[in-house]
């Protein structure tokens, strides 16, 4: 799918990531960059990238506002929805499957006393991974989000906030047993003693039952099924989950 918002920047090497390539159509936009070599990381850190992909994304809201709000939102919007379940449900802990270029941990850094995020590809980890190495209360994991979530979670006690988003997204991305590990996330969380947690699956536009994504009503079986008394519902290409306030 085409991303609806035009380039804003000069150069195309300074383009900020749009977001992962469509898990449905495998294209990308075309100014979004993957940075793989050490030039553009050094690019990305520093201020003046930073200070043009502040004001696209600013820009990006406008125009999707201006339009009616179609779907999916921009980065700024999704990131600006986890931290208001966070206040919402006062939860301190974020987890979340599919760390890509790691923005959602950025954008929610001073939001969450703690943050596990878990990434398959090796380059994408060991980038996340440089990025917050001065962030004590930030874990970047490495590996199959299915496996390291049952690995993890016998050490939570409270509740979390679940941002699940690691799905094959392309060539810039690792490719685990199936196209996304969703079912097997889910399964880990639901059977976890603590009932508190919200699930916030990103990409709700995805779960058509192709590609190895279960239908939206597989999703909603498999938690109500377990959690009958919880609140699911579909807004903004995220799939929410939880508890009725």
């Amino acid at each position: 799918m085409r991303s609806r918002y035009p380039v804003f920047y000069p150069l195309p090497l300074w383009a900020p990531p749009c977001g992962k390539r469509n898990a449905m159509t495998g294209r990308r936009a075309p100014y979004d960059v993957t940075a793989t070599s050490a030039l553009d990381r050094l690019i990305r850190r520093t201020a003046a990238w930073q200070t043009l992909r502040d004001l696209r994304r600013h820009y990006e809201v406008w125009r999707w506002n201006r339009d009616g709000r179609p779907s999916p939102p921009p980065p700024l919007v999704k990131q600006a929805i986890v931290k208001e379940y966070a206040r919402r449900f006062a939860l301190r802990t974020l987890i979340e499957t599919g760390t890509y270029r790691g923005d959602m941990v950025h954008a929610c850094r001073e939001t969450f006393e703690m943050i596990v995020s878990i990434e398959l590809d090796h380059v994408l980890f060991e980038e996340a991974r440089r990025r917050f190495a001065k962030y004590p209360h930030v874990s970047i994991l490495h590996g199959d989000s299915g496996r390291l979530l049952r690995q993890t979670l016998p050490t939570i006690l409270t509740p979390c906030l679940f941002w699940l988003d690691g799905h094959y997204c392309g060539a810039v991305t690792a490719r685990g047993g199936a196209e996304t590990p969703i079912l097997h996330e889910l399964s880990t969380i639901l059977s976890h003693p603590v009932r508190e947690h919200v699930i916030l699956i990103d990409d709700a536009r995805c779960f058509n039952g192709t590609h190895d994504y279960p239908t939206i009503d597989e999703l909603r079986r498999a938690v109500l099924n377990v959690h009958p008394d919880w609140l699911f519902e579909t807004a903004n290409d995220i799939i929410r989950a939880h508890r009725r306030t």
